[in-house]
C-alpha cells in the first residue's frame, strides 16, 4: 500500500510539473513581441500604364539618339490590351534602323519602381542591337 502511495504521489508530481511547463509555454506565446522598423503600410492605388509608340509622325519627336532624329507616332500601342510583340520586324536587312518609344507611367497615388523586362527570340537575335535611352518630358 506504501508502494501505490508513492507511485500516486509520483504521477501527481509529474503531472503537476507537465502542467507548470504548458502554462510557461503558452505564456511564453502570449508575450512575445516582434520590432518592425523602417517598413510602412500605405494606402492607395497602384496604376501601371505602358504604350508603345511607332516611328511616324503627330508624336514626340526625340532628339540626337545615336547622331538621329526620331519622331513617334501621336497614338501608342496599350500594352495591357496587347499580346503582340512590342518590335517584330520583318526582312530586316544589314542598316536597317528602327525605333521604338516606351512610355511607362503611374496614374496611381502610391510611388512604385518599374523595371522593364524583355524577352529576345527568333534567329537574328545575336545581329539585333538595341538601345535604351531615358527621355524625360
Amino acid at each position: 500500500m506504501k508502494g501505490f502511495k508513492r507511485s500516486i504521489l509520483a504521477c501527481g508530481a509529474a503531472l503537476a510539473l507537465s502542467g507548470a511547463a504548458l502554462v510557461g509555454t503558452t505564456f511564453a506565446w502570449f508575450t512575445d513581441s516582434v520590432t518592425n522598423s523602417g517598413n510602412k503600410i500605405q494606402a492607395g492605388t497602384l496604376k501601371i500604364n505602358a504604350f508603345a509608340f511607332d516611328t511616324g509622325t503627330g508624336g514626340i519627336t526625340v532628339n540626337d539618339v545615336g547622331g538621329k532624329n526620331y519622331t513617334f507616332e501621336a497614338e501608342g500601342e496599350d500594352l495591357r490590351a496587347s499580346a503582340a510583340p512590342i518590335v517584330n520586324e520583318t526582312n530586316f536587312a544589314p542598316g536597317d534602323v528602327n525605333a521604338k518609344l516606351l512610355e511607362v507611367t503611374n496614374a496611381g497615388s502610391i510611388d512604385a519602381m518599374v523595371k522593364l523586362n524583355f524577352t529576345v527570340e527568333g534567329t537574328l537575335t545575336d545581329a539585333l542591337w538595341f538601345d535604351f535611352v531615358r527621355i524625360d518630358e
